[in-house]
């Protein structure tokens, strides 16, 4: 007598194979989800992260109210929403914080920031993030006792003593301006040392 085999699956193994086909699908979907939905916020001395960079903050100018001076040329700011924003200064390379001049630069760009009643984030066109996600902006501030809006970047070439960045070039908006900033300080320089 010949004897006739039928093909059963084992018991346990379909759903084994159910269970581990749900569990692929759900860690895809995880992990399509999770990047923006999961991510909790950092925080460095309390503050929250700055939220991501919204398509709007890049176009155009918009006002700003700030937050939390980083250090010469960068900076936390709020917009008009609430949101957190962060702006690095374009054309310009301050000093880090743990060299001599990173303290009083800090305190320069502090100081006209505090100063201002206003404040307008005008971002730089032809590049308008940098690596780390902050908005490379020219800044203008309204000071009272002022005649008319001044450009932040420009004065902390002017007063600060803070450099033009190595790859700053003239295709940015007011590179022109912080050229003659540079001019300016150097020429200050040159009238301290001669006196």
């Amino acid at each position: 007598m010949k004897r006739r085999f039928r093909l059963r699956p084992r018991p346990g193994r379909r759903g084994g194979l159910l269970i581990f086909g749900l569990l692929l699908l759900g860690l895809y979907l995880l992990s399509r989800v999770a990047p923006d939905s999961l991510r909790q916020p950092s925080t460095q001395q309390g503050r929250e992260a700055p939220a991501a960079t919204q398509d709007w903050h890049l176009q155009g100018s918009w006002p700003a109210t700030l937050d939390h001076v980083v250090d010469g040329d960068s900076f936390h700011v709020r917009d008009s929403t609430g949101q957190r924003v962060e702006i690095r200064l374009v054309g310009i390379n301050a000093a880090e914080m743990d060299s001599p001049q990173g303290a009083p630069q800090r305190s320069y760009n502090l100081s006209q920031l505090e100063a201002a009643s206003f404040i307008r984030i005008e971002p730089e066109p032809s590049g308008p993030v940098d690596k780390h996600g902050r908005v490379l902006a020219w800044v203008w501030l309204d000071i009272p006792g002022t005649s008319a809006p001044q450009l932040l970047n420009e004065n902390l070439v002017k007063y600060a003593g803070i450099p033009l960045f190595k790859h700053a070039d003239a295709r940015m908006k007011y590179y022109s301006r912080l050229q003659d900033a540079a001019a300016y300080a150097r020429l200050q320089g040159e009238q301290l040392v001669m006196h």
